[in-house]
Order: C-alpha cells, then sequence, then structure tokens
C-alpha cells in the first residue's frame, strides 16, 4: 500500500487483491479514499459487492449541436430556460458585449489568464490546469475558438475551446468568469455564443471539458449541477479521447476535507475501453455521498445520468475541511 495527500485529502492505493480480501471497516488506513488504478473491468461487481466504486476517473461533459439555438433551448428544463431569458435581459441592460474569436491573441490570453487565476484561487482545492499547459496553448493560440464577455472593456467570463481533428467536436477546455453577482450568468451567454460557433464550424456535437470523477474536492458539485442543467451529459472521457487515464475503483471511508455532500460519477453498464459515438458511450450513475446529515443538492438535473444512489459515509478521521 501506498499513499498520497493533496489538499488534506488522504487517498491509499492498494492491489486489487487486497481491496477485495481486505476488510477495511475492521482494519482501516489512515486514508480518506482507498483506490485500486485500472481495475479489472471483469472483477467490476466484486469491486462494487466490496463497497467500492467503479468510475472513469475523469468524466467529460457532452451535449449534441442542435440546428438551432430555439431547438437547443427547448430540450433545457424550464427553469433553465427561464434563466438563460433572464440573464440576457441584464446583460443587455449592463451593456454586456459578447464574442467569439478564432484564435486568440496575448492580450486577450493575458486578461483570461488573470480570470482564471483569480477562480482557482477563491476555490477550496483549486488546481491551476490552465497554467499547468499554458506554453503549449501558446504554441496552439491559431487553433483556440475562444469566447468573451466583457464590461466596460473589462473580460467578466470567457472560455477557451479546440475542435477536435474529425471536426466533430467542439471542447471547450477552459472556463473563468469573475465574482460580481449581476455578472454571474455571463458564462452561461458565452457557453450559448460557443454552440453558436459550433454549428456555423459543422460540429455535430461540444463539450465542457474533463472533470474528475469525483466532485467535492478540486472541483465542487456546484459545478456537477451547472454542468446538468446547461443541457450537457457527463460521459467517461475515454469516449471522447483514449488518451485520458483509465478506471480507479475507490472506497470511500471518510469524507474527511471533502463536500458535504460530494457526488461521484461511477460507471452504471459496462465500461468503454476507448472512443465510441458519442450518442452510444454508456451512461453514468451519480452517487451522493453525505454524513449522515440533510445535504441535498439543489436543482439537479436527473436525466443526466441513468440513476441517482444516496450513501451515507461514517465520520472516522478528525474533520479535515479547515473550516
Amino acid at each position: 500500500m501506498t499513499a498520497t495527500e493533496s489538499a488534506r485529502l488522504v487517498i491509499a492505493y492498494v492491489s486489487a487483491d487486497e481491496a477485495l480480501h481486505r476488510d477495511f471497516v475492521a482494519d482501516p488506513p489512515d486514508a480518506h479514499i482507498v483506490r485500486v488504478r485500472n481495475p479489472d473491468p471483469t472483477l467490476r461487481d466484486e469491486f462494487e459487492k466490496a463497497g467500492f466504486l467503479v468510475t472513469p476517473g475523469w468524466v467529460n461533459w457532452t451535449a449534441r449541436v442542435r440546428s438551432s439555438e430555439e431547438e437547443h433551448l427547448a430540450g433545457l428544463v424550464p427553469g433553465e430556460r427561464k434563466e438563460v431569458r433572464r440573464i440576457r435581459r441584464i446583460l443587455e441592460r449592463d451593456g454586456v458585449t459578447l464574442h467569439v474569436t478564432h484564435g486568440i491573441d496575448e492580450g486577450d490570453l493575458e486578461r483570461f489568464l488573470t480570470l482564471y487565476d483569480r477562480q482557482v484561487a477563491r476555490m477550496p482545492h483549486g488546481v491551476n490546469f490552465l497554467r499547468r499547459q499554458l506554453q503549449r496553448i501558446r504554441a496552439e493560440r491559431d487553433q483556440v475558438i475562444a469566447g468573451f464577455a466583457s464590461a466596460d472593456g473589462v473580460m467578466v467570463a470567457g472560455c477557451l475551446g479546440w475542435i477536435r481533428r474529425d471536426g466533430a467536436l467542439l471542447h471547450l477546455r477552459f472556463s473563468a468568469t469573475d465574482t460580481s453577482g449581476r455578472l454571474n450568468g455571463a458564462v452561461r451567454a458565452v457557453y450559448l455564443k460557443m454552440f453558436q460557433a459550433a454549428r456555423e464550424r459543422g460540429c455535430d456535437w461540444i463539450s465542457l471539458g474533463n472533470d474528475p470523477a469525483l466532485y467535492g474536492h478540486t472541483v465542487q458539485p456546484g459545478l456537477f449541477v451547472f454542468k446538468s442543467r446547461l443541457g450537457f451529459t457527463p460521459v467517461a472521457s475515454r469516449a471522447v479521447d483514449v488518451a485520458i487515464p483509465g478506471d480507479e475503483a475507490d472506497l470511500i471511508l471518510d469524507l474527511g476535507p471533502l463536500a458535504r455532500p460530494s457526488v461521484v460519477l461511477a460507471h452504471h453498464d459496462a465500461p468503454v475501453s476507448g472512443p465510441v459515438p458519442l450518442d452510444e458511450a454508456p451512461r453514468l450513475r451519480a452517487v451522493v455521498l453525505s454524513d449522515g446529515l440533510e445535504h441535498e443538492l439543489q436543482g439537479l438535473r436527473t436525466d443526466a445520468v441513468a440513476m441517482i444512489e444516496r450513501r451515507r459515509v461514517p465520520a472516522r478521521l478528525r474533520d479535515d475541511r479547515g473550516e
């Protein structure tokens, strides 16, 4: 067994044999999560019986590009359609402008980077993936599809995307927004502009990028709710990109520094081993983890996943959330 710690979350890595034969309740490691990397897909039922959740490790949120914006909006839940109309009225009233560019100049990239840095700094356990890939982004700046919202000449929301080599998918990999309450909806408006950009370029699909399958640590459950309400459906990232790492089997022993509730997106059907047509990608199930108190995810779009399961995770270690 080896263990790693990241932002106070301790993960113990074990072999499949130890995972399936050790009683982690009677003999628990000093860790919040026990994980098996790349578990044998034929043993998925055995892992689940042992209390593990077999997850894709990473998930990608995808939506079909409809023939018109009206058709896309018609597919959203009524509350979200109403929210889109409300946001547009506010942005128009406040003089917020929206624009999409093919390619990104250094000035816009620096402004977006500042916005992204500030957003990550506000997260409880944020990871600055944009900074990690900045050199490659600069080298490929001509291929970027960028969408921005600006108010009084200041960027308040934006996202960066790339069209997949086969031209079928616009992959939105980075997004950011400021903290202004009146502009919180600007990123929604930017996403709608990016749908239009995908439509104009003949893409069949659009994606909101890759997230860890666990919502409650580096990404929060609210992001899960937000993406589901925008009409996106989570699939295993390998359905989009074969280079994404393989499955993980997780046994959640203690929520520790995780959000209450947290959400894990786990396999519901047989996992995929590589790219598949997105409309044939196996659906995932959402497992809502709580410590026994009444924690609810408000506004969850339940049809985004195959099913929603709830699990209580008892407190075992001290609460390391730093609250």
